[in-house]
Order: structure tokens, then C-alpha cells, then sequence
């Protein structure tokens, strides 16, 4: 969860998630306005991502239609945490 703005790369911001163990992964991909591609314009190589996540309503074969080249990091639905106490242990 980086629940301010920061200057970091995704490579550091999913290395940093990697390092205690976590996983950074892209939020809300399904979501023109807030997903990673409008913010950034691209998503890092899939070795920085393990997976992208979908809000929790997503229409699957639209979003892939949408998002050709993202389908290949693998995408679940509606994981985000918004709060700390929403990331489960």
C-alpha cells in the first residue's frame, strides 16, 4: 500500500515490496483513469509485476480486449487494500 504520492520507479517500489516478502501489484488495471498505463503510460517488464488487479466488478474478455499486451502478467479481481487492516497476513 502507498498511500501517498512518491518519487519511485515501479522497479523500486516492487523491489521494496519484494524484499520483507510482499508483492507490488498494479491496482484498479480495469479503470481508465487510475491504472498504471494512465498515470505512468506503461507497465514495467512482467519480471517487476507478477500480476495485475482488476476491480471488483471487471467484465474479463473486455479488459482483455481493452488491454491486449497487459493480459499476459495474469490479472485477479478486486485485491487491492485501501486500509491497512484490509491486507490479510
Amino acid at each position: 500500500m502507498l498511500p501517498a504520492e512518491a518519487a519511485l520507479s515501479v522497479r523500486d517500489l516492487a523491489d521494496g515490496a519484494g524484499a520483507p516478502g510482499g508483492v507490488a501489484r498494479p491496482a484498479h488495471m480495469d479503470r481508465p483513469h487510475l491504472r498504471l498505463i494512465a498515470n505512468v503510460g506503461w507497465v514495467p517488464p512482467r519480471s517487476a509485476v507478477p500480476g495485475l488487479e482488476l476491480s471488483r466488478n471487471p467484465d474479463p474478455p473486455a479488459v482483455a480486449a481493452r488491454l491486449p499486451r497487459e493480459v499476459q502478467y495474469g490479472m485477479y479481481v478486486s485485491g487491492d487494500a485501501h486500509r491497512l487492516g484490509e491486507i490479510l497476513a
